[in-house]
């Protein structure tokens, strides 16, 4: 079987894909890298891929790894996490226009998206700003701290859901049109200066 880490051959005895994935995220953390893709005979394995007993305990004839810095790392969820916002952003607004039909069932479908990009984002920021070592409660934007910027998310996504339990669906179009929209530039802003946190860091 053969294996390679960022393209140079790793000399591993390894004798299922399990094992040199392990053999070479251990050398990459060694250089201080961590292991941010594995391709296996052409095909990139996802998450769900990784977690299957009966592949990685499987052979393969060729095996790649790729690693990266963590900064670079990091750096590249935050950017991800940016993207995502614009996608939510695009998704509340087909949403608020759904409600403002009155096709709820299609719009509970989109709030359900935005929500789970609203999580992802969230959860990008405090364990990519754990893994660099930014404090959320030093570094702030416009004078919010990261920590207080977090927290109003958590605020506005709650009135959000307490609108929908009240049934008041103009209430929740109102607040994906106007409120949002705000939020989403807050968290930009956040995510941008974390990004420039994280590379001043590293210089």
């Amino acid at each position: 079987m053969r294996v390679f880490l960022d393209d140079q051959p790793c000399n591993s005895n390894a004798a299922s894909i399990g094992d040199a994935i392990a053999a070479c995220a251990a050398m990459a953390e060694e250089r201080g890298r961590y292991v941010v893709e594995v391709v296996v005979d052409g095909t990139r394995l996802t998450s769900e891929h990784l977690e299957s007993q009966e592949l990685t305990s499987a052979k393969a004839s060729e095996v790649r790894l790729s690693s990266a810095e963590p900064a670079e790392l990091v750096s590249g969820t935050f950017a991800e996490a940016a993207d995502a916002l614009e996608e939510a952003r695009a998704i509340q607004n087909d949403a608020a226009a759904m409600l403002q039909r009155d096709t709820q069932p299609q719009a509970m479908e989109k709030l359900g998206e935005a929500f789970a990009i609203w999580m992802s984002v969230r959860q990008a920021v405090q364990q990519g700003a754990q893994f660099a070592g930014l404090d959320l409660d030093t570094c702030s934007v416009n004078d919010q701290p990261a920590s207080e910027t977090v927290a109003n998310l958590s605020k506005q996504l709650e009135s959000l859901r307490t609108q929908l339990e009240n049934g008041d669906t103009v209430g929740v179009a109102d607040t994906l049109l106007y409120e949002l929209p705000d939020v989403i530039d807050q968290w930009r802003a956040l995510l941008n200066h974390l990004r420039e946190a994280v590379r001043s860091s590293q210089t």
